[in-house]
């Protein structure tokens, strides 16, 4: 999905995990995330990401849910518009048995070759220390693994 809503990198990044994680997980009818993806599912990236930012008449706004959860945090959320030096992007298994990562500001999507449910970890890590790490001046990130309890 293309981001075309600004400082919203994070929602974004999570719509990239729970989206490619649909089929193990369960959404609560007429939820955001339901009527997101039913509603998405044959569009492109391009396309998702407009639907995201200018839903169809009656359909649920993801702004309106992003400003509110930005707003609960003990951090005070920059305007949208604001500039900031923070990304969020996604590392999801894809149904070809490949790791996909997912970045708002990239074209596309980029396959970093095969990977397991057991390796998947493992995988994520070692492309972390090798584009993000070893090419930094700065340790200034964090990762979030989305898992089961």
């Amino acid at each position: 999905m293309k981001q075309t809503i600004g400082n919203a990198c994070g929602t974004i990044g999570l719509l990239h995990c729970v989206a490619n994680s649909k089929t193990v997980l369960n959404f609560k009818p007429g939820s955001f995330l339901e009527q997101f993806l039913n509603d998405t599912n044959d569009l492109s990236p391009d396309a998702r990401g407009k639907h995201l930012e200018q839903p169809p008449e009656g359909a649920i706004s993801i702004d309106a849910i992003h400003e509110e959860a930005a707003q609960q945090g003990a951090t005070e959320a920059p305007p949208a518009d604001a500039d900031v030096d923070l990304h969020f992007v996604a590392f999801v298994p894809g149904s070809d048995n490949h790791l996909w990562q997912l970045d708002g500001r990239k074209a596309g999507a980029i396959d970093h070759g095969e990977t397991t449910s057991e390796s998947l970890l493992r995988d994520v890590a070692a492309v972390v220390k090798k584009n993000f790490v070893e090419k930094a001046n700065s340790l200034n990130f964090s990762l979030i693994a989305l898992a089961a309890s």
